[in-house]
């Protein structure tokens, strides 16, 4: 049973299945662990793409770049103008 799981695991991992890269996810944990900067270097290496640019807004704002965050939030928006949740987290 525990062999059809991993296979079921790794079937997943190489699919996608919707999972962030590596390194976001290695950005996401120096985020957790409040090591912005770090966040913020690695975040800033991965392709370009509307999740990228709400990561390295939150890790901005969490780190006090305020104007960094509201350029990343600003590039969320020209992407996706009826983006309104994105528009609100500009806000607060």
């Amino acid at each position: 049973m525990s062999r059809i799981f991993l296979l079921f695991i790794v079937y997943l991992t190489a699919c996608g299945a919707g999972a962030q890269t590596p390194a976001l996810a290695v950005s996401d944990s120096l985020y957790a662990v409040g090591k912005y900067a770090e966040a913020i270097e690695i975040a800033s290496k991965a392709e370009a793409s509307e999740g990228v640019f709400l990561k390295l807004a939150k890790y901005h704002k969490a780190d006090g770049n305020y104007e960094a965050a509201l350029e990343n939030y600003r590039k969320v928006l020209a992407g996706n103008p009826g983006r309104l949740l994105t528009g609100l987290k500009m806000k607060y």
